[in-house]
């Protein structure tokens, strides 16, 4: 019997969840498991302070840079599946990032996270 039937693994836009995702997917191979990758992250805040007209273009300008990083996502878990054999399942939650990484770790055997660097977009300084 194998001890991971289910991963999941955090990606993002990130050069460095090319690395994470690749991980997880020799993690699963190995172990004959399922691979989940969810892309949740923290929301792009645009258009405080702004007035009514800027804060419209702020607003369509974020919805449209919010696509372009859950398809960067969505791109790199198709080439790591595409690179593995493997049919790894995609999803982008909205709201906030941590509920939704919680609430699939509940059904997960193992999770595969990577920390962020500096010059990472999804993640916070760690200065």
């Amino acid at each position: 019997m194998n001890d991971y039937r289910n991963v999941l693994v955090h990606v993002s836009d990130s050069e460095r969840s090319r690395t994470v995702l690749s991980c997880a997917a020799m993690v699963a191979a190995a172990q004959d498991a399922s691979l989940r990758a969810v892309h949740a992250v923290e929301p792009l805040y645009l258009g405080v302070g702004l007035s009514p007209e800027s804060a419209m273009t702020a607003a369509q300008f974020g919805q449209m840079a919010e696509r372009d990083r859950t398809s960067m996502a969505r791109d790199r878990v198709l080439d790591a599946g595409r690179a593995t054999g493997m049919s790894i399942e995609f999803e982008s939650p909205a709201g906030d990032p941590v509920e939704a990484m919680s609430s699939r770790l509940r059904v997960a055997d193992l999770a595969v996270m990577g920390q962020p660097f500096d010059e990472d977009a999804d993640g916070p300084s760690r200065r």
